[in-house]
């Protein structure tokens, strides 16, 4: 059961502008890599990095958030979407928030950026 984020958690979890950046453009080129590794056409040791990079995304979402809503905030994630024109409409604005947030963070711990 998830706990509500105190106010010092929440700044613990913000990232560097520079770090939020890398980790927004990773996500924005996932479905590119992703059809990169379906195609084969670059070199192993290229798709051996994108299959590695989608699959740390892939991990810290599932770790973090329900399946269902998983690409949505990816892409959200990637795209730059906010609570107020994303497609899960239905989460409260400081639960989308707290889950993006925390998406953000988790992407970038388990690629050692932070």
């Amino acid at each position: 059961m998830r706990t509500v984020e105190t106010n010092k958690e929440a700044r613990a979890k913000m990232l560097p502008l520079q770090i939020n950046r890398v980790v927004v453009a990773l996500c924005g080129d996932y479905e590119r890599r992703q059809r990169e590794i379906e195609k084969q056409t670059a070199d192993e040791k290229t798709i051996e990095h994108y299959r590695f990079l989608n699959e740390v995304i892939d991990s810290a979402l599932e770790e973090e958030c329900e399946e269902g809503i998983r690409k949505k905030l990816r892409e959200d994630i990637g795209n730059g979407v906010g609570h107020r024109r994303t497609q899960l409409y239905y989460m409260a604005a400081g639960t989308y928030k707290t889950r993006k947030r925390n998406c953000k963070y988790r992407i970038a711990k388990k690629l050692n950026l932070v």
